[in-house]
């Protein structure tokens, strides 16, 4: 019964020690959800109050207790695009919100919606739509399923769309300024289809009830009407309550309302354009005058100028200018707000060029591995330093002057003129995306290679492609050096401990696959110039000691192929090696002296056991390792791991 009683009271003892556990586990659960809570309507308060860096960090720390919040997880994701961070934050944000669908205060649409928005901005059209699948009857859905149609390529159904979003949604703006952006797009003297003209017809006759919901609206129009006073009094009615762009600006130009000269002046003052402005202004100047104007006054622009290459009203490209000459170009043509390639620019050549491994499209890629590379340059084109980076591993390749030529960049002239007493032009870079090399098109032509992976940092001589030294630190403490001959390895010193002294040494074999291998490590541990331990890096893999810095191993340890061991030492003055043992296991099991085997006797005690004669018995009376002298005889002990081996002096 005691037994019994016993079990119960164990039993009973562990139902309660894992009740009080989950109970504990409860608690921190409710703890959790309660800081998660508090913490998110922190971040909400924050952002109510325009304090969107605030409302960051409590959202973060919201998360760090509940990360399947939907609700927070949509939260976050709007205040990273209020603080203009990485899209691709944001995204990380929607997808864990819709993935946990979790959502108690929010719309799971709301969140479908944003992140649809963020992949037609990213070009990633086809998915947008998947996502909004089934829900067309809701303006943004129909907006962005539109604008994801149109720049398919697939014109029926995004016209289709138009047509239909204007009669569902009449106050909604988006539709006819993108039907009219499109079409201002389309190739010059081409005519709208006819479907095309059934929208415009019905645009421009809602244009009065439209430009009061978007002023800009009737500018995108204006070339699209066809009586010419109707076109000048829209330019005028936009630009007489103040307003200017630099449509207008052109527009005001082709309708007499601006000379020439003074529209130039008013373009120039703008410190954002597009490339497409300056094109439409130029081609509206009608004289050489002009024209040479134009060159004089754009050699002084400050400013940015900007391209769209597809017309989403999104720029993947901008070129900045101080009085003309470029300073900086950046390409992000996935639009996910991180540059895929930027430029810095002197005197309208490329300094550095930093380019992603990913440059956002299949037809161009910085290395075959998606390595990022920066290119810099003395003077431009040839190439002083490439530095490329491949996740933890950074690659630095230097370059005598003149030895390495790559024009990622060539300049198309946009304005010439003359300035002080010399002629002077200005430029347009255009990237050369299919010039980015491979590592192995300029690894040839490299002075020095410098290599970083985690703490190990090593730098190589070259010559003609191939390394004759190199020097590697890790952690800034240890340090080995290696000469190469022909570009192989052939010895290698360490700095083992970051004094500046070399206590090691390795040398290299030849493998059987022809490849450089470290054959023999050597240590001289005394800075005496001679090695006290040398190991043999490849078959047999012998171990050798000399414990006297004469010169001679004292000791030598080889394995076997069965997983014992042979060591070899001396047991005479010249320390010629002529004993052997062999231990399998940690203990030895043979013993050789001058080749030939020793016997084993076993001690009558059991504890010690004779090599060679035995001529007494310790019994139970356990010796002491060293040298002895017990009834005329001389002996010494030794213990191997649990084995003691007591053996007679001649």
């Amino acid at each position: 019964m005691r037994g019994g009683r016993s079990f119960v009271s164990i039993s009973l003892s562990a139902i309660l020690l894992f009740s009080m556990a989950g109970f504990a586990g409860a608690q921190d659960r409710d703890v959790d959800g309660a800081l998660a809570q508090r913490y998110a309507e922190l971040a909400r308060g924050a952002v109510a109050a325009g304090r969107f860096d605030d409302a960051f960090f409590f959202a973060e720390l919201s998360l760090e207790y509940d990360a399947s919040s939907s609700d927070v997880q949509l939260l976050a994701a709007r205040i990273v695009l209020r603080l203009r961070r990485p899209i691709r934050e944001a995204e990380t944000h929607l997808l864990a919100a819709l993935a946990s669908d979790r959502f108690t205060r929010e719309n799971p649409l709301e969140a479908r919606k944003t992140l649809a928005v963020l992949l037609c901005r990213m070009k990633r059209y086809d998915d947008a739509i998947r996502l909004l699948e089934g829900h067309r009857d809701d303006t943004d859905v129909l907006y962005t399923e539109t604008v994801c149609l149109r720049f398919l390529g697939l014109r029926e159904r995004y016209l289709a769309d138009v047509s239909d979003a204007m009669h569902l949604f009449p106050s909604d703006v988006r539709f006819p300024a993108l039907f009219l952006s499109s079409l201002s797009r389309d190739p010059e003297g081409s005519s709208p289809s006819a479907a095309e003209r059934e929208i415009l017809d019905r645009l421009l006759k809602r244009l009065p009830f439209l430009k009061r919901l978007d002023a800009d609206l009737p500018l995108a129009a204006a070339a699209f009407m066809a009586d010419p006073e109707t076109r000048r009094s829209t330019v005028l009615e936009y630009r007489a309550g103040g307003r200017k762009s630099p449509v207008s600006t052109r527009l005001a130009l082709e309708n007499g309302i601006l000379a020439e000269y003074d529209a130039l002046a008013e373009l120039l003052s703008f410190g954002q354009l597009s490339w497409d402005d300056i094109q439409s202004f130029k081609e509206a100047l009608s004289s050489d005058d002009a024209a040479k104007a134009f060159g004089e006054a754009f050699l002084l622009y400050d400013g940015a100028i900007s391209g769209d290459l597809n017309g989403d009203g999104i720029c993947e490209t901008e070129t900045r200018y101080l009085s003309a000459s470029i300073v900086s170009w950046r390409l992000d043509f996935d639009q996910d707000g991180i540059a895929e390639v930027a430029a810095a620019f002197s005197e309208n050549l490329p300094s550095s060029v930093r380019i992603s491994g990913n440059l956002g499209r299949p037809d161009v890629r910085a290395d075959a591995a998606g390595k990022d590379l920066l290119v810099e340059y003395d003077p431009y084109p040839f190439v002083s330093r490439i530095v490329s980076v491949d996740h933890e591993k950074i690659r630095a390749f230097a370059f005598e002057a003149d030895a390495y030529s790559l024009d990622l960049f060539s300049l198309d002239v946009i304005a010439s003129g003359r300035k002080g007493n010399a002629d002077a032009f200005a430029y347009a870079p255009v990237f050369h995306a299919d010039r980015v090399p491979f590592e192995s098109s300029f690894v040839q032509l490299a002075s020095r290679i410098g290599d970083k992976l985690n703490d190990r940092e090593t730098l190589y001589g070259m010559a003609g492609g191939a390394p004759v030294s190199a020097e590697s630190r890790r952690d800034g403490y240890e340090r080995s050096r290696v000469r190469y001959r022909d570009g192989r390895p052939v010895s290698e010193t360490v700095d083992l401990d970051g004094d500046g002294v070399d206590e090691a040494r390795i040398g290299y074999l030849t493998g059987n696959d022809g490849a450089q291998v470290r054959g023999v490590f050597e240590l001289d541990a005394d800075f005496d110039g001679l090695f006290e331990y040398r190991e043999l890096l490849v078959a047999p893999w012998t171990r050798s000691w000399d414990f006297n810095a004469d010169g001679h191993w004292d000791a030598v340890a080889e394995p076997l192929p069965d997983g014992g061991e042979r060591r070899e030492f001396s047991s005479r003055m010249d320390g010629i090696l002529d004993t052997a043992i062999v231990a399998r296991n940690g203990r030895i099991v043979t013993m050789f002296r001058g080749g030939k085997a020793l016997n084993f006797t076993g001690d009558s005690g059991g504890l010690v056991t004779w090599i060679g004669e035995k001529p007494f018995d310790f019994g139970k009376d356990m010796p002491s390792t060293g040298a002895g002298y017990r009834y005329g005889v001389r002996f010494s002990v030794v213990s191997f791991g649990d084995q003691v081996f007591a053996e007679v002096h001649r």
